[in-house]
């Protein structure tokens, strides 16, 4: 059953007008109609306030639709990891051609792309294979491990944040290499090393944004 049927099951169960269950999850009439018709998907915020007021698992109510849309996610990830590969190498061909490519060279094109490809096998891993609470991986903290609804939530948010923030590093990295043809000597190094830095800030915000809607949502 798709979500847009689940939800509108469950809203006439518990006897609740669209404006009613609009309400309670503050969001506006036409979001809830346009949520029951499926021309449109809640927030994974969204999910868990619904999953906690008609008293379901947030697994039930990710249906084919969040499927579909994770496919979407890691689909653009590994096309755009495709493109970026690609501008990598043609950065490598054009550095030869201009100034020739040593060993040191190489290492920090790998060293570019090195976060980014870690962060796009997390967030398509997660994606694909959702970590069991009892298990030892996933997103472990002590609000992500409250509840059964908070882990579930903790995994899909960190998940899809990966993905998005992998994007964004895939990017990033291949705005480096095209400026890396015409950089040398240390300014190469310089470059090299705040982008590391964004990288590394990047997923600790990751961790900052899922702690802060954890404990939004969860307390």
């Amino acid at each position: 059953m798709e979500f847009s049927e689940k939800l509108k099951l469950m809203r006439k169960e518990a006897n609740l007008t669209q404006e009613e269950l609009a309400q309670k999850l503050h969001v506006t009439r036409q979001a809830v109609s346009n949520y029951e018709q499926g021309r449109g998907y809640p927030s994974i915020e969204i999910l868990v306030e619904i999953a906690e007021l008609f008293k379901v698992s947030l697994d039930e109510l990710l249906s084919a639709n969040a499927v579909r849309r994770q496919a979407r996610l890691v689909f653009a990830l590994l096309a755009e990891a495709c493109v970026c590969i690609f501008i990598a190498a043609l950065a490598v061909f054009f550095r030869a051609q201009r100034q020739g490519v040593g060993p040191s060279f190489l290492m920090q094109i790998a060293c570019a792309f090195f976060l980014p490809v870690l962060a796009a096998l997390i967030g398509a891993g997660m994606q694909i294979f959702p970590p069991k609470r009892n298990k030892f991986v996933g997103y472990r903290t002590r609000r992500s491990m409250q509840s059964d609804t908070a882990w579930a939530f903790a995994q899909a948010a960190t998940a899809e944040l990966f993905c998005k923030m992998a994007l964004m590093m895939f990017a990033v990295a291949a705005v480096y290499a095209i400026i890396a043809i015409f950089l040398h000597g240390i300014a190469d190094m310089v470059v090299l090393v705040s982008l590391a830095a964004i990288f590394i800030a990047a997923l600790i915000a990751v961790v900052c944004i899922v702690e802060h809607k954890l404990k939004k949502l969860f307390g």
